[in-house]
């Protein structure tokens, strides 16, 4: 059986619910896919997620004592106000649990491994960490010692058979590759296209004769052009668009020099062309997702160093917004630019619908249909230069 390992910053690209990961679920809970989360990558993604809504929450808690202090005693809304903030923290309290619980629901549903760290292994480990063996970039790398731990569990794996890693790190990548019967790759989406995953993909889908009947249907020149044309509509909700981090790519295309924390939150659904459609794959029963390519004007915002602003001509320095700078000389900047857009369309279909029924219905797509209906997830955004 063909066995995968994923690291966390796969999983995190990836999430719970998008369509590859659901993918590769639906591989795992047939039997087709062994698919191991080391115990490090499980807290790492947990860890993370609560994080993250622990720094909305901060942000969040400090626009509430803002608004108040702007709201006198008497004002009536600053009860309501209170109410608010009174249900806020109780959530505060209350949201990390079901997190923790959903994740472990999430592996045992879709028969998910977890690869546990074996105490025996620790003598190696600390061996390695000395000696700069193994996955550490070199002697004493303390930032390395959650992947010496994850490596151990995967090399215990390639001693009996072939195993694939996903992972992004590039110096955990290059030690892994070096390793017998293991194989490294950048994505999970790359993972599912090799031919091996691909063949056991085509080999689910044939089970029903209705999965292959409805990849033909959303591929025809017709149902293509209508998902186009949902792309370019209100409906689509793509000015409601939020990526951020490693979401973000041609930062360097940016005018200023000294840039951090960019992210494109804005984008002008008039300005959406170039339209491209990619392969159409199953998900689940009533849901399957199409790859979308296409171009738009979309706002980047990013903090940025005064001094680079300083620098650019003057043309230049019209096509860039700078305020709130701070005594360090770093302020809030926002640029609006041309970004090439990757991501998927999520077509729901109703599953009572037979194939000469979808025919019709495709062409009524986007049109507040419950029958066939979808929505588009922006997995990333590219800036393009000039």
């Amino acid at each position: 059986m063909l066995k995968v390992v994923l690291d966390t910053n796969v999983l995190r690209e990836n999430g719970l619910t998008k369509p590859n990961l659901v993918m590769l679920a639906r591989l795992s809970k047939e039997n087709v896919v062994e698919v191991y989360i080391p115990t490090i990558v499980k807290k790492e993604y947990i860890t993370q997620r609560v994080m993250e809504i622990n720094d909305n929450n901060q942000k969040i808690m400090h626009s509430f004592q803002a608004i108040k202090k702007h709201l006198s005693l008497e004002n009536p809304c600053l009860g309501n106000l209170n109410d608010i903030e009174a249900s806020f923290l109780e959530f505060n309290a209350k949201f990390e649990e079901p997190i923790k619980t959903s994740f472990e629901r999430w592996i045992t549903e879709n028969n998910i491994l977890e690869l546990k760290f074996e105490s025996s292994d620790i003598d190696s480990v600390i061996d390695d960490y000395f000696s700069g063996g193994g996955v550490f970039k070199k002697a004493k790398h303390r930032d390395d010692f959650p992947d010496s731990m994850i490596s151990k569990g995967i090399i215990s794996i390639a001693r009996e058979c072939p195993v694939t890693v996903l992972t992004k790190d590039g110096n955990f990548k290059e030690k892994l590759s070096k390793l017998n019967n293991v194989t490294v790759l950048n994505s999970l989406r790359q993972y599912l296209d090799t031919k091996e995953v691909a063949h056991e993909l085509g080999i689910l889908n044939e089970r029903t004769s209705k999965i292959n009947d409805v990849i033909e249907i959303l591929s025809l020149e017709n149902s293509q052009v209508k998902l186009a044309e949902f792309v370019c509509s209100e409906g689509a909700y793509l000015e409601d668009i939020y990526l951020s981090g490693i979401e973000v790519k041609g930062q360097e295309n940016l005018l200023l020099d000294s840039i951090y924390d960019s992210s494109i939150e804005e984008i002008s659904t008039s300005t959406i062309k170039n339209v491209e459609l990619g392969d159409v794959r199953f998900v689940s029963d009533d849901v399957y997702v199409v790859d979308v390519q296409f171009s738009a004007i979309a706002q980047i915002n990013y903090v940025g160093f005064y001094g680079d602003l300083l620098e650019l001509e003057e043309t230049q320095r019209l096509n860039v917004e700078f305020d709130d700078m701070n005594r360090d000389g770093y302020g809030e900047c926002a640029e609006t630019r041309t970004i090439s857009f990757t991501g998927v369309i999520e077509v729901c279909i109703d599953p009572s619908l037979t194939a000469e029924q979808l025919l019709i219905h495709i062409d009524f797509f986007g049109q507040d249909n419950a029958k066939v209906s979808g929505t588009v997830e922006v997995i990333q955004g590219r800036i393009i230069d000039g």
